[in-house]
């Protein structure tokens, strides 16, 4: 049987893969009989060691299943040009921001400094491991900061809808106080009207009353007058007296 073919970069990854193998465990009786012997790999340990860090991909082609590990060559000068470039690549095609909190640019660089971390336990494992111990406290670090950012941001908003709900609020009771400003207005004009229709009905009550009392008057004062004329009249004429006995009767 042949081996499967090796599949083709399509740059989803900045971690180096060697070609996929065939799961020996999953791998049947028949299977296992059907295989071409693999000799032993003098790098297993190396493998094992990848494996623990970067967990294998696993794939099916409907016959076999197949594990693909993390790459154990070496990389050369060329690699890290290309690790660079395709790094480049990735930043400018994902369109990941230059600044701020991305989690785009995060998990590329993550990537990258995965390939790193392998690029280095190639030659020596001991580093690696202290690679890796920086790559944790570094990702501690970032995610610290990403929930304290995500806490911010989510206070600011629910802020931001206080802020909207009370300068809602302030406008409905707003909109009330001046609709009732306008309704005391209302009244109060009204009030006025009322005050100024009694005033000039009272003062035309006034006029009436004062024209009658001095018609009144007039005609009081003009009685008075004739009947004074006629006292007076009456004072000066002279009086006749009848000098004559009454006659008695009979």
């Amino acid at each position: 049987m042949t081996q499967p073919a090796k599949t083709e970069y399509t740059g989803d990854t900045l971690l180096k893969y060697d070609p996929p193998v065939i799961n020996e465990l999953t791998q049947t009786k028949k299977m296992k009989k059907e295989a071409v012997p693999v000799a032993a790999n003098p790098q297993q340990w190396l493998v094992d060691f990848l494996d623990k860090i970067f967990p294998p991909k696993k794939s099916n082609d409907g016959t076999f299943d197949y594990m693909q590990h993390a790459s154990t060559a070496a990389a050369s000068r060329s690699d890290i040009i290309a690790l660079e470039e395709q790094l480049d690549y990735l930043l400018k095609e994902k369109k990941a921001r230059a600044t701020g909190i991305c989690p785009i640019r995060a998990a590329l660089f993550d990537d990258c400094f995965n390939e790193v971390i392998r690029q280095v336990a190639v030659d020596c494992t001991e580093r690696a491991t202290l690679l890796i111990d920086i790559r944790d406290e570094i990702q501690e670090t970032i995610s610290g900061y990403r929930k304290q950012y995500e806490s911010i941001t989510a206070h600011g908003i629910r802020g931001a809808i206080h802020r909207e709900q009370n300068e809602n609020n302030l406008i409905k009771e707003n909109q009330k106080l001046e609709a009732d400003i306008k309704a005391f207005e209302d009244r109060i004009a009204d009030l006025k009207k009322r005050m100024a229709d009694a005033e000039a009905n009272d003062q035309a009550d006034q006029n009436a009353k004062k024209k009658e009392h001095m018609d009144k008057l007039a005609a009081l004062q003009a009685d008075n007058a004739a009947l004074r004329k006629k006292l007076e009249d009456f004072l000066v004429s002279p009086v006749v007296l009848d000098d004559k006995p009454p006659q008695s009767k009979k």
